[in-house]
């Protein structure tokens, strides 16, 4: 089973605005347009794993125009830069941190009922124990914010977009671990964010 946020995926077509303002979000500096990446480029950005050799026109504007969806995970892994929250930490502190109970874990599990309920993700109850240990894993990790409403929204919005389900017909062997690491994964583009 599939989950998403109930959005179109396809980023092909262009919605028109009624007001005028079709172009308002448009980069018109013919000049300073970069390249879009094929899949092919994005997997070669990847490897090379140098976000710092990576021309930040091309960038933005391959980003702009979308990731393809089986490397999504893996770019924004990339981009925000989940292997060093790794190094820095140790293997085993997020299980440490969703191990401690928290002062918020009322307040979340508040929440979890109240985030996406239209989606079968969390409909079934899937999503919800993800989104739990990565809410308390925050609000362990910095107790003076703890965890706030809203939250549970940008959270459960990774959930949906990086659960393993989206990824069980892909074709890159990154995915055959993934079932092992896309919580933690997402644990730490949360705390980027």
């Amino acid at each position: 089973m599939e989950y998403s946020s109930g959005k179109s995926r396809n980023n092909s077509t262009k919605e028109s605005s009624s007001n005028g303002d079709d172009d308002f979000f448009e980069d018109n500096d013919e000049e300073n347009k970069g390249k879009i990446y094929s899949t092919q480029q994005w997997i070669s950005v990847l490897k090379n794993d140098d976000i710092e050799n990576t021309p930040t026109t091309d960038l933005i504007d391959s980003l702009r125009h979308g990731i393809p969806e089986d490397l999504r995970p893996m770019v924004w892994e990339f981009l925000t830069n989940v292997p060093s929250f790794k190094k820095k930490y140790g293997n085993n502190y997020y299980k440490e941190l969703i191990s401690k109970s928290s002062e918020y874990d009322g307040a979340i599990e508040k929440d979890l009922n109240r985030t996406y309920p239209n989606s079968e993700c969390f409909e079934k109850g899937e999503g919800q124990a993800p989104l739990r240990n990565i809410l308390r894993a925050y609000a362990n990790l910095d107790p003076e914010v703890g965890y706030t409403q809203g939250m549970n929204y940008i959270v459960g919005h990774l959930v949906l977009i990086l659960h393993p389900s989206n990824f069980v017909k892909s074709k890159y062997r990154y995915y055959d671990r993934y079932n092992d690491i896309w919580e933690e994964n997402a644990f730490w583009i949360f705390v980027y964010i």
